[in-house]
């Protein structure tokens, strides 16, 4: 059996390795990095217990078992010189691309380089690959360079930074060392509210799908997939953006019969989870149209990266001439 460790972005890739009887250990990163805190100052250990709280927050796991979760994983990591080599999978997504930032900054602050430690990233869904087609990509493995490493500790120390311009300044550097990631820090740009109305990205996408008529939840999450390429959102994380939007006195999506929308409590989501059907209100068009801002009526307190934003101060996003600006 190869002694190799593989580390990739979550269970379901793990299950095609396991399926297409590639050998070694197997480690899913398992973080939705894109949302919560990633504050800067903190070593692994650290970060990682603000990781599992935002996990526990946001009611996919208990604080405990997040902790204990993070803690074996970690672990796990620390131990590379255990094997003859590391491979990392990691696809194109910003799901995938800030995991893989900051798994090779762990590998950039060892005393002793790593000589091991090999990348196989690829420009489609990895979870979505056939047993047979996962084999072949191992095939594409290539060395992971100084420059490489270098370039993932600048990003990641930019994504911690409580300052988000940081990061966008990166968009003006050469970063052909990681191909995917000036779309990353672009894509992850997005989500700070925009100029125009308060909404992010996902937000305007979601707003801009139900003017079109009521939808299950399902089916929305579907048609944001299709609408926000390269996909990087799972449904979880979907769902607590739509509670959001359907809160407040003057929410902008509502359900059609009158109850509160709450994300389901198992998954896969039970039948009346699915039948649930959810419309634009009115103040929804009001804000999609930028005749509202909704960070203006409804507030802000919420991190992206190390960058915390707050009603009375937050960076917006000018989708226009792709800049932050800050509110205050």
């Amino acid at each position: 059996m190869e002694n190799i460790l593989h580390v990739t972005n979550g269970d379901s890739t793990v299950e095609l390795f396991l399926q297409a009887c590639i050998e070694g250990k197997y480690l899913a990163w398992r973080d939705v990095l894109h949302e919560g805190a990633t504050p800067s100052g903190l070593d692994l250990h650290a970060l990682s217990n603000v990781r599992a709280d935002y996990i526990a927050q946001c009611g996919w796991s208990d604080v405990e078992s997040a902790r204990k979760s993070f803690k074996e994983r970690d672990l796990v990591i620390s131990e590379w010189r255990k094997y003859d080599a590391v491979y990392l999978w990691f696809e194109h997504d910003l799901y995938d691309q800030l995991q893989l930032i900051q798994i090779l900054d762990i590998f950039a602050k060892e005393p002793q380089k790593p000589n091991n430690l090999f990348l196989i990233q690829h420009n489609d869904y990895l979870g979505m690959q056939t047993p047979a087609t996962i084999s072949t990509l191992k095939n594409n493995k290539k060395p992971v360079t100084n420059i490489q490493l270098q370039l993932a500790t600048k990003s990641w120390e930019a994504f911690r930074s409580n300052n988000p311009t940081v990061w966008w300044k990166l968009l003006g550097e050469d970063t052909t060392a990681l191909p995917w990631l000036k779309m990353t820090i672009t894509r992850h740009l997005e989500q700070f509210p925009f100029v125009k109305n308060g909404l992010n990205r996902t937000e305007n996408i979601i707003l801009s799908i139900l003017i079109k008529g009521s939808i299950k939840p399902g089916q929305l999450f579907h048609e944001y997939q299709l609408l926000d390429e390269p996909r990087y959102m799972g449904d979880a994380s979907f769902w607590i953006y739509l509670k959001e939007l359907c809160s407040g006195d003057r929410p902008l999506i509502a359900l059609l019969d009158g109850s509160n929308f709450k994300p389901p409590s198992n998954y896969p989501p039970d039948e009346k989870f699915k039948k649930q059907k959810l419309y634009l209100t009115e103040f929804g068009q009001q804000v999609l149209y930028n005749k509202a801002d909704w960070v203006n009526y409804r507030g802000v307190d919420k991190w992206l990266g190390g960058c915390k934003l707050t009603t009375e101060k937050h960076w917006r996003w000018d989708d226009v001439d792709k800049r932050l600006t800050l509110s205050s």
